[in-house]
């Protein structure tokens, strides 16, 4: 009897030890690879009136504040996408305006136009009259302006805003652009 508890010990360390080596081997194929990934977009911006607003003479980073810039004026800037990804991409270009206490009465209109033929003519996208109050949200403090467009592989836009300030316009305002990329829809 004592035979056949010892034969059942030593198969049993017999598939003990397999197993382990089954395991180890298994666990010791693992390879892992760190993948970096980055902004599918490069956005740059520009002051009108400084050069040809094609993408690449536009400035990478902030602006410098603007000054001179007066209540009942015209500002202008402009903002150029460039799609790094070899896909096509649907997007929403978010646009915000902000500053410290901006309220819609602040601006009389907002327009936005994308440029066409090399950036020598501007196709009028869109107006929002700003003193119509459902155009216009601020209660957030900003107003954030969101136009879907959607872009080929390597596709640069370059877009116009246009802000026309109403005579009692006074502070420091910023204009930001963000491109947020539509989720892909993934059908199993």
């Amino acid at each position: 009897m004592n035979k056949k508890y010892l034969m059942f010990g030593v198969m049993a360390m017999l598939a003990v030890t397999l197993v382990s080596a089954v395991l180890v081997d298994y666990l010791s194929n693992t390879e892992t690879v760190a993948v970096n990934v980055e902004s599918p977009f490069e956005i740059r911006s520009l002051e009108f009136g400084q050069v040809l607003p094609v993408f690449d003479n536009l400035s990478q980073g902030s602006l410098i504040a603007k000054e001179g810039v007066v209540g009942n004026d015209i500002y202008e800037v402009t903002f150029g996408f460039k799609s790094l990804s070899n896909r096509p991409m649907d997007v929403i270009e978010s646009y915000t305006i902000g500053g410290e206490g901006t309220t819609c009465e602040d601006f009389s209109d907002i327009s936005w136009f994308t440029c066409t033929n090399d950036c020598t003519e501007w196709k009028d996208l869109q107006t929002l009259d700003l003193t119509d109050e459902a155009q216009c949200d601020d209660s957030s403090g900003r107003i954030i302006i969101n136009a879907p467009n959607d872009y080929d592989d390597g596709e640069t836009n370059v877009n116009k805003i246009v802000l026309t300030l109403q005579p009692n316009a006074v502070g420091n305002y910023s204009i930001s652009a963000q491109v947020k990329p539509v989720p892909v829809e993934v059908v199993i």
